[in-house]
């Protein structure tokens, strides 16, 4: 390939994932303010405590949903974007809902029949134990949701996507302020429940229809479909069953330490940042699976696309994290009210976890494109044994605090062994300029962490400029690197 026609490659890639991120990003910006106002009502309604029942009843219907969907939706965003003819494609849609639907049955059923159980080893007593039984019909729409999803991104149909995104937002607050009016704390299962009941009724309307049929159902094609995505998908199941499982670890270290208000604060610290890290990588992981599963270039291609889509995220990430930081008090107040002011520090320091994150997202993406599950699973597990010892040790010594510096070191080991993993296995390297970014990136977010702790004003003023400087370079940069004017970006 010639010089220019490697830059013309280059400048597609580059427009391609500004395209999906436009998309996906303004779904995500609406969905976030959405999310803003459902959750500071909720906050004025009920209070920390009132949170902190939501991220239990969260934690254990989520935890549910990833078991009972067995990582079947991930596995056929696989499938779909690999498959070359519409007659695959729709068989690899029939055996995803062949496979899903009964799991969801089952993971809702199990749930209420081990409610009591549960609501003990979640919560500490039986008291919420009708609540945590009722959050298994937000499992069976979960997974529903997960397989519509997964059919719309394999398909790559990114417009809807985004609307469907927008939609369950909306759908999901309209239903769950009136409950909590209503009915006081006990209404947060309605909160719960109305996130993917929303995002179910909404994707309606975009899915396949009068298109290529998978002709008649035999069941041992079907089976044979099911069972190659289940060995992805098995993998998928246990490290987001870890995944949940590290928080509720977290969770329970923090309250026997400092009670449920302090499991409120830590739930609402990671409700801001998963909107925020959903902001930088949402937007991007629409396109960026797929793409990358589809690749039939090598490891040239791959390296390629990682390493596009990597500083894309960065770009936008880097500006972010630093107003994030800069401004945490005021998030919080913002988003939340005064009684949150103790978890400063800890967003703080998870913020910048998150932006060590970015690269172990992009990579990580990697090993299940390649279909490498046992590595994929070993730094996952990785992650959550780091998290939590880290926590264990900490947050007697440094209070909630203790939490975002536990999950920043988790990231850090997380990042060099996966790093380590992708260049050995599949020769895929982060580039010397998405490197250096990390790492200018990194020291100024642990520099402006240290101002805050000497002067609230100075790091809200200087890490202020230093987010819009930083926003400027990244548009300045995208505009070179996709052929389009700063203005035209803007826009």
């Amino acid at each position: 390939m010639t010089e220019a026609a490697a830059a013309a490659k280059d400048q597609s890639s580059y427009r391609r994932i500004l395209a999906s991120t436009s998309i996906i990003g303004g779904a995500t910006v609406a969905t976030i303010l959405i999310g803003i106002v459902r959750t500071k009502i909720l906050a004025l309604l009920s209070g920390p405590e009132g949170i902190g029942l939501l991220g239990i009843l969260t934690n254990v219907s989520g935890l549910v949903t990833t078991i009972a969907g067995f990582g079947l939706a991930a596995a056929a965003v696989r499938d779909l974007s690999s498959a070359d003819t519409p007659l695959r494609k729709a068989e690899v849609r029939r055996a995803l809902w062949a496979g899903s639907l009964p799991l969801a049955a089952i993971g809702a059923l199990l749930l209420w029949i081990f409610r009591g159980p549960v609501s003990g080893l979640a919560a500490g007593s039986g008291d919420f134990a009708l609540l945590i039984g009722l959050s298994g019909i937000a499992v069976l729409f979960g997974v529903a949701a997960a397989a519509q999803q997964a059919v719309l991104q394999g398909l790559q149909r990114i417009w809807a996507l985004g609307v469907v995104r927008v939609g369950s937002a909306l759908g999901a607050t309209l239903l769950a302020i009136p409950a909590v009016w209503w009915f006081g704390n006990a209404g947060m299962v309605v909160a719960v429940i109305a996130v993917p009941l929303a995002a179910c009724l909404t994707a309606v309307p975009f899915l396949p229809r009068g298109d290529v049929k998978a002709g008649r159902f035999r069941l041992g094609p079907v089976a044979r479909d099911i069972r190659s995505m289940a060995a992805l998908g098995g993998a998928l199941t246990l490290t987001g069953a870890v995944q949940m499982l590290t928080l509720a670890a977290v969770r329970t270290i923090v309250v026997q330490q400092d009670g449920l208000e302090q499991a409120g604060l830590l739930q609402a610290v990671f409700a801001i940042t998963t909107m925020n890290i959903t902001l930088v990588l949402g937007a991007m992981s629409a396109d960026y699976f797929p793409r990358l599963s589809a690749a039939r270039g090598g490891d040239e291609e791959s390296r390629g696309i990682v390493n596009n889509q990597l500083h894309v995220a960065l770009l936008f990430g880097a500006p972010l994290t630093i107003a994030m930081v800069a401004g945490a008090p005021l998030v919080l107040s913002l988003l939340y009210s005064s009684q949150f002011a103790g978890a400063e520090a800890m967003l703080r320091w998870q913020v910048i976890g998150d932006l060590v994150k970015i690269p172990c997202w992009a990579l990580g993406f990697v090993l299940l494109a390649r279909g490498d599950r046992k590595a994929y699973v070993a730094v996952e597990l990785l992650f959550a044994a780091v998290y939590v010892a880290a926590a264990f040790a900490l947050v007697p010594r440094l209070g909630l605090a203790g939490t975002g510096v536990a999950y920043l070191l988790a990231y850090l080991a997380y990042g060099l062994v996966i790093a380590v993993l992708c260049r050995r296995r599949h020769a895929i390297v982060i580039s010397r300029e998405n490197g250096l970014l990390i790492a200018g990136a990194l020291i100024v977010l642990v520099l402006l962490k240290l101002v805050s702790d000497y002067s609230e004003p100075l790091a809200f003023i200087g890490g202020g400029a230093l987010a819009l400087s930083a926003a400027l370079l990244s548009l300045r940069s995208l505009g070179a690197r996709t052929g389009l004017s700063i203005r035209k970006l803007g826009r």
